[in-house]
C-alpha cells in the first residue's frame, strides 16, 4: 500500500472541495467549496449558500452586491457546521483562497494552515485586493497560506 505524501493530501482535499463547489454551491457565479481536515481525515465540508430558511430570490441570486451580503461563504459554512474547537485544524478552499472576512474567522477558530489553489487570471482579477488583505492577516497571525499550481 503506497503512503501518500502531504502534497498528495492536499491534491486529495482540494479534489473534495472541488466536488463540494461544483455540486452543492448554490451560487451561479462563483462555486466555493471548503474541506476542514485534521490530521488527514475529513472533519466537514462546506460550500456557499443562504441560510436554512432564508428565500433564494432572482433579485438575491443576480445581484452581486446583495448576493455577497446574504451568502454563507464555504468557509463560514464548514466552521459552523463542526461546532467545536479547530485549533491545530487545515481548511481547504476551491476555487480561491478565502476572502478577508473569512480569513478573519479562519484565524480566529484556530487553523494552523490554509490550502488553496493558485486563482485564474480572472479570479485573480476579481478577487485579487481582498485576496491580498487574506494573505496579510494570514502572515500576521502566523497561519501557513499555501497556495498549490492545480490543474483546473
Amino acid at each position: 500500500m503506497k503512503v501518500l505524501s502531504q502534497s498528495d493530501w492536499d491534491r486529495y482535499f482540494l479534489v473534495l472541495a472541488k466536488l463540494t463547489a461544483l455540486r452543492r454551491s448554490e451560487d451561479p457565479s462563483t462555486k466555493v467549496g471548503a474541506v476542514i481536515a485534521l490530521e488527514n481525515r475529513v472533519i466537514t465540508t462546506g460550500y456557499n449558500r443562504f441560510a436554512p430558511g432564508v428565500l433564494r430570490t432572482p433579485e438575491r441570486v443576480h445581484n452581486r452586491d446583495m448576493k455577497y451580503r446574504v451568502t454563507i461563504h464555504g468557509e463560514m459554512d464548514a466552521i459552523l457546521k463542526v461546532g467545536a474547537s479547530l485549533l491545530n485544524h487545515t481548511l481547504y478552499t476551491w476555487p480561491f483562497l478565502c476572502c478577508s472576512r473569512c480569513a478573519a474567522m479562519v484565524i480566529h477558530a484556530g487553523f494552523v494552515r490554509v490550502v488553496a489553489p493558485k486563482p485564474t487570471n480572472d479570479l485573480a482579477e476579481r478577487w485579487g485586493e481582498d485576496m491580498v488583505l487574506a494573505r496579510q492577516q494570514f502572515s500576521e497571525a502566523r497561519v501557513r497560506c499555501e497556495e498549490l499550481d492545480f490543474e483546473r
